[in-house]
C-alpha cells in the first residue's frame, strides 16, 4: 500500500475522532446542564469549560510535538484515555452528583458558596477529558505533516475536514438515533468504545506500517541561508497570525450563536433544530477546509489569500441577514408543501437543514479555509509544528471570548442584528490589518478600496435589515405563517431567549401576547369587556387548585413566570406569606410587566419575589420548604424544557415540598401524542403517591400531586376571602363546585391506562419526549382524547372516588360558567334539553343529531309505534349520551319513565330496554345494566357500521358493570371483541372511559391473580 493510501485511512480515521468529539460535546453538556442548570451563566460555563481545555490541550502538546518522536503513537495513547473516561462517565457523573445533593450543597454554610462548588465539580468532570480531546489534532497532524513534508498545507486542509464532516455526522447520528435509541449513558458509552477501537487501530498500524519513522523531519522553514530582513518580520507575521486565529474564532461564534437563535424562530427551538443547525455550521467549516485543500501549496503569499478571504467572510455574513428575511418565506412554502406524516416529518427536517445552510454555508465555508491557512503560514516559519497546536488553542480561547461576549453583553445590550454585524467587522478589521502590513510587501494604500467596500456593504445590510416582529412572532414552523398581522408592544433579545409581546385582534377581543423565540406562551385579553383568552382559566386554576386543596398554602415556589397571572392569582390569597417565582430568561419578566393591572400583583405584592434562575439550581441552593410548587414551563418540546417534565426533577421537587405538600403540572394535550403524555405521566406517578388530573381548557391539563392523599382534595372554601372575586369569576370560577367541575380522574383511574404504553418514563438520561414531543408538533398529533372521560355515561367516582361536582338538592343538572371547556358548553345543551322536554322552552343553538333526538323524545305523536326499532334505538343512544353526564339521578329516571311510555317503547322491546337500562344506571343495578346493555349491544352494534354515540355508549356501560361486578377478566373480553369501537377517542362522546375501564381491569387481574387464574 502506498503512503497515500496510508494517509487516507488515518484521515479517515481523525474523521471518526470528530465524530465521537462532537458527540462528547453535545453529551457533556447535556449532563452538566443538568447539574448546573439551563441558564445563560451555566451554558457559557459548560462551553468554556470544553472548549477551554481543548485549548489548554492544544497549547500544551503543540508546545511539545517538535520534542516527540512518535506523535502517532501519543495520539492513539490519547484516544485511548478519552475512551476510557467516555465509558466510565456515567456512573462517576451519577456517584459525584448525588454525593453532592445529599451531603455537600445543603451543608455549605453560605448559598454563595453553592455555585462555586458547583462549577468546581462540573470542571472537574470534564476538564481533563477536554485536555486531552484538544491534544488530539495536533498530536495526528504533527505526525502527518512530517509524512507529507513538502505538502503540509495540504494535510492540514484534510485533516480539518475529515475531523469536522465527523463532527457533522457526529451532532445528527446522537440526535436523531443514538440518544433516541439508548439515552445518555449509552450515546456516551458508545463514543467510548468508538474511541478505544480507534486507538487500537491507530496502534496497530502505526506498528505495522511504522509511520512516527516514516520521513520524520522537524518542520524549520527559516534555513541558515535565509536573508536577515526576512528572519526579522517573521515575529511579527508569528503575532498577527496568532490574533488573527483567536479573533476569527471568536467572529465565528458571534456568527453561530446568532444565527441559531434567529432561526429559532424559522425551524422551532427544539434540540433537534439546534442540531440540524449546529451540523450546518461546521459542515460549512469542513467543506472550506476541502476546496482549498488542493490550493493551499500553489499560493504564493497565503496570509494576502487569507486576508481577503477574510474580508469576503465578512461580507457574507452582513448579506445573510438579508437572506434570513426570505426563510420564513421558505419555510412557509414547505409547511405547506408536505404532508403531516412520518415521511413528512423527514423531508421536514430534510428540508430544515437545506435552509440552515443556505443561510450560514456561504460564510462558514470562508470561515473552513481561516485556520488551514493560517496555520500553514505560521509553519512557515520557525514554529514549525508548535504553529499547529498554537493556532487551535488560540482559535479556541477566542471562541470562548465570543461566547461570553455575545450572551452576556451584545446580546441582551444590543440585540441579535448587532451580533451578525459586529462579527462581520471583526472579519473585515481582521481583513484590513492583514492586507496593511508592510511585511507583506503590498503598498499600504492597496487595501483601502477592498477594505471600504466590504465595510460598505456591512453598513448597507445593517441599514435595509430589521427583525419584523410580524414574522419573528408568526411560529410559521408551527402554522406556516410567515407573517402574521400583530401590533408589536416590545421585543428583546435575551441571553437565553427573544422575547416579543405583541396584540392581536381589535376592540374588546384584544389581547396581548408574549412569545419565546416566537412560540407564544401566554395571551390575555386587555378589556373586561371582551372574552377571556383560553390561556387565562389554565393561569389562573394553576394557582386557584392549590389554594382550595392546602389549608395553610404560606410558602409558594411558580416555575416560569409566564404572563404573570398565575403568580397574580396566588397573591390574591392573604394566607399566602411568600411567592417565590423562579424564570431563566430576565427578559421575560419585562415581557410580562407589559401586562400591566392584568398581573401586577406579581410584580408589586412585597411577599412575591423573582429570582432569575434555572428551577433545579434555584431549589438546590436554597434551605427551603414549600407548601406549594407550581410548575408551568414552556412546551416540552422546548430544548432544555423536557428536563422539568422528567423522573429526576419530580424527585427533585419532592426534596424541597412540605410533609404534605402539593405540586401542580402543567401540560398540554395540543401537539402531542398519548405516548408522550404517557411518558410524563409515568414519571411523575413513579414519584408521587397520588395525583389528580384537571382540565382547564379543551388543551390544557393541570395535574395535582402530593405524597398525600388527603392533601389534594378539594376542601377549603376561598371564595368567601379571596382579595379579588371577579378575577376568578370571569373565568367562571365562582365556587368550589365551578373547581370540581374541571376535574377529570385520579391517579387510580389513569395509571393503568398510561402504563399499557410502551414508552419509558421521561429521564433526564432517557429524554423520550425531547425527540417525541416535536414530532408530535409536526405531525399535529394530540391527546385530547383525554377530556372525552367527561362524556363518561356513567359515573368514574363510583369505582374510584375524587373531586366531582356535588349536586345541592335543588340542582337538576350540574353547570358550570368556565371559559373554553366544553364540558360548561355540553352541560348547556343537556340544560337546554331539559328545559325543552319538561318546560316547554324553545330548543335552539344545539348540534342537529341532539335537536333531532330530543324532538323524537317529546310527544306521542313523534315518536309513535311504526318507527323503526333500530332509527329509535339509535336516538335513543344519542340523547342519553348528551344527558347521562349531566342530568342528576331523578332527572334520569323522569326521562326512562317518560321513554317508557312512549308507543314507539311499547311496541318494542330494545326500546324499552334501553330506557329500563337509564333507570338501572343511575340506581347501581349492576347486573340488570350488565344484562340489558348486552342484549342492545347484541342486536344493534352490529348494525352501527360508523361505531357512533350509541355503540360506544352501551360498550362503556356494559364493561362499567361487570367492573362493578368484580368481572375484570368479562370486562378484557368484551373489550377485545370490540377493540375498534375504541380507535377513535377524539371524535366520540365517552371512548376515552373504554380503554379506561380495560386496562383498569387488566391491572386489577395482575394484583388479583387468583381472579386471573380462574
Amino acid at each position: 500500500m502506498n503512503n497515500n493510501k496510508k494517509l487516507l485511512i488515518l484521515i479517515f480515521i481523525f474523521g471518526i475522532s470528530g465524530f465521537s468529539g462532537l458527540i462528547y460535546q453535545s453529551i457533556w453538556a447535556s449532563y452538566l446542564k443538568l447539574f448546573l442548570g439551563h441558564s445563560a451563566y451555566a451554558q457559557t460555563l459548560v462551553l468554556a469549560i470544553f472548549m477551554g481545555g481543548m485549548a489548554v490541550g492544544a497549547w500544551f502538546v503543540g508546545k511539545q510535538t517538535s520534542n516527540l518522536k512518535r506523535p502517532i503513537l501519543w495520539y492513539a495513547i490519547v484516544e485511548a484515555l478519552v475512551g476510557v473516561f467516555g465509558i466510565v462517565f456515567h456512573d462517576v457523573y451519577i456517584s459525584v452528583t448525588d454525593f453532592s445533593f445529599d451531603y455537600v450543597i445543603g451543608n455549605l454554610s453560605s448559598t454563595g458558596l453553592v455555585p462555586i462548588y458547583k462549577w468546581s465539580l462540573a470542571a472537574t468532570l470534564i476538564l481533563p477529558q477536554s485536555i486531552l480531546l484538544g491534544a488530539t489534532f495536533p498530536l495526528l497532524a504533527a505526525g502527518l505533516v512530517r509524512i507529507t513534508n513538502n505538502s503540509q498545507g495540504r494535510m492540514v486542509s484534510w485533516l480539518y475536514f475529515s475531523n469536522s464532516l465527523g463532527a457533522v455526522v457526529g451532532v445528527l447520528t446522537s440526535g436523531f438515533i443514538l440518544i433516541h435509541t439508548y439515552g445518555l449513558p449509552g450515546t456516551v458509552v458508545i463514543a467510548g468504545f468508538v474511541n478505544l477501537w480507534l486507538a487500537a487501530l491507530v496502534w496497530v498500524l502505526n506498528k505495522r506500517w511504522d509511520l512516527d519513522s516514516m520521513g520524520y523531519q522537524l518542520i524549520r522553514i527559516v534555513e541558515p541561508g535565509s536573508n536577515t530582513k526576512e528572519i526579522e518580520g517573521r515575529p511579527q507575521l508569528i503575532r498577527l497570525m496568532i490574533v488573527c486565529a483567536a479573533f476569527t474564532g471568536m467572529a465565528s461564534f458571534f456568527y453561530e450563536l446568532g444565527w441559531i437563535r434567529m432561526l429559532s424562530m424559522v425551524l422551532g427551538s427544539s434540540s433537534h433544530s439546534f442540531e440540524l443547525m449546529l451540523s450546518g455550521f461546521i459542515l460549512g467549516i469542513a467543506l472550506g477546509g476541502f476546496w482549498i485543500k488542493n490550493r493551499i501549496e500553489s499560493f504564493t503569499d497565503p496570509v494576502k489569500v487569507l486576508a481577503y478571504i477574510q474580508l469576503t467572510m465578512g461580507v457574507l455574513a452582513a448579506l445573510s441577514l438579508l437572506v434570513y428575511d426570505k426563510t420564513f418565506i421558505m419555510m412557509s412554502i414547505l409547511y405547506h408543501a408536505l404532508d403531516f406524516s412520518e415521511s413528512g416529518y423527514l423531508f421536514f427536517n430534510f428540508s430544515s437543514h437545506v435552509i440552515v445552510l443556505l443561510l450560514m454555508l456561504p460564510t462558514t465555508i470562508c470561515a473552513g479555509m481561516t485556520l488551514p491557512l493560517i496555520t500553514f503560514s505560521l509553519m512557515k516559519t520557525r514554529m514549525g509544528e508548535k504553529g499547529i497546536g498554537l493556532v487551535y488553542s488560540a482559535n479556541t480561547l477566542g471562541s470562548i471570548a465570543g461566547i461570553l461576549i455575545v450572551v452576556h453583553l451584545i446580546m441582551p445590550l444590543l440585540g441579535l442584528k448587532t451580533v451578525i454585524l459586529l462579527g462581520a467587522f471583526i472579519d473585515i478589521v481582521i481583513g484590513c490589518f492583514l492586507l496593511g502590513r508592510r511585511l507583506l510587501t503590498f503598498k499600504v494604500p492597496t487595501f483601502y478600496i477592498p477594505a471600504a467596500a466590504a465595510s460598505l456593504v456591512v453598513i448597507i445590510a445593517g441599514i435595509l435589515f430589521q427583525l419584523d416582529p410580524k414574522k419573528t412572532s408568526s411560529s410559521v414552523y408551527r402554522n406556516g405563517s410567515y407573517s402574521i398581522d400583530v401590533d408589536s408592544v416590545a421585543h428583546w433579545d435575551g441571553k437565553t431567549s427573544s422575547i416579543d409581546v405583541f396584540t392581536v385582534g381589535e376592540g374588546e377581543e384584544k389581547r396581548m401576547v408574549i412569545a419565546t423565540n416566537g412560540k407564544p406562551d401566554a395571551s390575555i385579553t386587555m378589556n373586561e369587556q371582551g372574552d377571556t383568552s383560553p390561556d387565562e382559566i389554565t393561569m389562573i386554576m394553576a394557582g386557584v387548585l392549590p389554594l382550595v386543596m392546602h389549608d395553610a398554602p404560606q410558602h409558594v415556589a411558580n416555575i416560569g413566570i409566564g404572563s404573570g397571572l398565575t403568580g397574580h392569582t396566588l397573591m390574591g390569597d392573604p394566607r399566602v406569606k411568600s411567592l417565590d417565582s423562579i424564570e431563566i430568561e430576565q427578559k421575560m419578566v419585562l415581557g410580562a410587566k407589559q401586562f400591566g393591572n392584568k398581573v401586577e400583583r406579581s410584580f408589586t405584592d412585597p411577599r412575591s419575589k423573582i429570582f432569575i434562575e434555572d428551577a433545579k439550581t434555584y431549589f438546590s441552593s436554597q434551605d427551603k420548604k414549600y407548601d406549594v410548587v407550581i410548575s408551568e414551563p414552556s412546551n416540552p418540546w422546548v430544548s432544555g424544557v423536557a428536563s422539568l417534565f422528567s423522573s429526576e426533577f419530580y424527585t427533585h421537587v419532592n426534596h424541597y415540598l412540605d410533609e404534605d405538600g402539593i405540586f401542580v403540572q402543567w401540560l398540554h394535550l395540543y401537539e402531542t401524542d398519548y405516548v408522550t403524555v404517557a411518558s410524563v405521566m409515568k414519571a411523575l406517578g413513579e414519584k408521587f403517591n397520588y395525583y389528580n388530573v384537571y382540565t382547564s381548557n379543551t388543551v390544557d391539563m393541570l395535574i395535582v400531586a402530593s405524597q398525600s392523599f388527603d392533601a389534594i382534595q378539594i376542601d377549603y372554601d376561598i371564595f368567601q376571602e379571596y382579595e379579588d372575586p371577579a378575577l376568578l369569576q370571569r373565568v367562571g370560577l365562582a365556587n368550589l363546585n365551578d373547581v370540581k367541575f374541571h376535574y377529570l380522574a385520579s391517579k387510580r383511574v389513569l395509571a393503568p391506562f398510561f402504563d399499557s404504553f410502551d414508552v419509558k418514563p421521561n429521564s433526564d438520561f432517557y429524554p423520550v419526549i425531547d425527540s417525541r414531543a416535536v414530532k408530535a408538533r409536526f405531525m399535529k398529533s394530540d391527546a385530547r382524547g383525554f377530556a372525552t372521560l367527561y362524556n363518561s355515561a356513567f359515573d368514574l367516582e363510583k369505582i374510584w372516588p375524587g373531586n366531582e361536582p356535588i349536586f345541592s338538592d335543588e340542582d337538576s343538572i350540574i353547570m358550570s360558567d368556565s371559559k373554553h371547556f366544553f364540558p360548561s358548553k355540553e352541560a348547556e345543551i343537556a340544560k337546554a334539553v331539559q328545559e325543552f322536554l319538561y318546560n316547554n322552552s324553545t330548543l335552539s343553538g344545539v348540534p342537529d343529531d341532539i335537536y333531532f333526538a330530543a324532538n323524537l323524545f317529546k310527544s306521542d305523536s313523534v315518536c309513535h309505534s311504526h318507527l323503526s326499532e333500530n332509527f329509535v334505538v339509535f336516538n335513543l343512544g344519542i340523547i342519553s349520551s348528551a344527558i347521562l353526564p349531566y342530568w342528576n339521578k331523578d332527572s334520569i329516571e323522569s326521562f326512562s319513565d317518560d321513554v317508557v311510555n312512549l308507543p314507539c317503547a311499547e311496541v318494542s322491546e330494545d326500546v324499552l330496554a334501553f330506557a329500563q337500562l337509564l333507570s338501572a344506571l343511575v340506581n347501581d343495578q349492576y347486573e340488570q345494566t350488565q344484562r340489558l346493555s348486552s342484549q342492545l349491544l347484541d342486536n344493534h352494534i352490529s348494525l352501527d357500521r360508523d361505531h357512533t354515540k350509541t355503540s360506544v355508549m352501551l360498550l362503556s356501560v356494559n364493561m362499567y358493570s361487570l367492573y362493578m361486578m368484580g368481572e375484570y377478566p368479562s370486562v378484557t373480553n368484551i373489550f377485545d371483541k370490540f377493540k375498534e369501537m375504541s380507535l377513535n377517542l377524539e371524535s366520540i362522546a365517552g371512548a376515552m372511559s373504554l380503554p379506561v375501564l380495560y386496562h383498569s381491569a387488566k391491572q386489577e387481574l395482575v394484583e388479583k391473580p387468583g381472579i386471573a387464574n380462574n
